[in-house]
């Protein structure tokens, strides 16, 4: 039925769109999880180096623009963020252990990030192949009838144009045709009893009134 037809690939194409965005939103977390791991991994080098020397030459940062020189002193001594706003001092070494661990937790949860895009991405690769399916099944219930348009020419110029309609068009184009003096005084024949005829008698025009009247000839009632 193309009714259930249309459902299916409605469904199916809405689980694309879930697919895609999961998938985008775990691509989005991999990434900064990655960088987070980048800039934990070059901590631990610098942890390392410090505790090479008492002090350290470094440009201080007043704000995130501003820097001046400086010393580090006391190098063996770093303040680690906990979490939730709490700091404590640990010696390098510890804070190198805090930093290892932290590595390998972000490790796992990169390994579980990637297998996790690698399963939505097969099936999103699935349910746009059987997007593709319910849309080629759709499309062949459907009959595409096309007609070829043929121009109709306008005006004078149609070759198939009766005389009828181009004495029409002539007529309509002067105008209407009115009666002569001599049409208006002229009897026409009407159906009068059995067997007889008789004439109509029709308005005299004014012209003719004059004349006949200039003769005398005109008739009395």
């Amino acid at each position: 039925d193309v009714r259930e037809t249309m459902a299916d690939v409605v469904g199916v194409r809405r689980l694309v769109q879930e697919l895609q965005t999961a998938t985008n939103d775990q691509a989005s977390d991999l990434h900064k999880m990655q960088r987070l791991r980048g800039e934990y991994a070059q901590l631990s080098q610098t942890l390392v180096s410090l505790t090479a020397r008492v002090e350290h030459s470094a440009m201080l940062p007043l704000c995130d623009v501003a820097f001046v020189p400086g010393k580090l002193k006391h190098t063996n001594e770093v303040t680690v963020h906990l979490g939730d706003n709490i700091f404590a001092v640990r010696s390098a070494a510890q804070a190198a252990d805090i930093i290892t661990r932290r590595l390998e937790d972000l490790d796992q949860r990169i390994a579980h990030a990637s297998g996790e895009i690698q399963g939505l991405e097969r099936r999103l690769a699935q349910a746009m192949e059987v997007e593709q399916l319910f849309t080629d099944s759709l499309n062949e219930q459907f009959v595409d009838i096309r007609e070829p348009l043929e121009e109709i020419p306008s005006g004078p110029k149609r070759a198939d144009a009766r005389p009828n309609d181009i004495l029409r068009r002539e007529q309509t184009a002067q105008g209407p045709r009115l009666p002569s003096i001599a049409e208006s005084t002229t009897s026409s024949p009407a159906s009068g009893s059995e067997g007889g005829s008789r004439e109509s008698k029709r308005p005299m025009s004014r012209f003719k009134a004059s004349r006949l009247k200039a003769r005398g000839e005109m008739p009395t009632d």
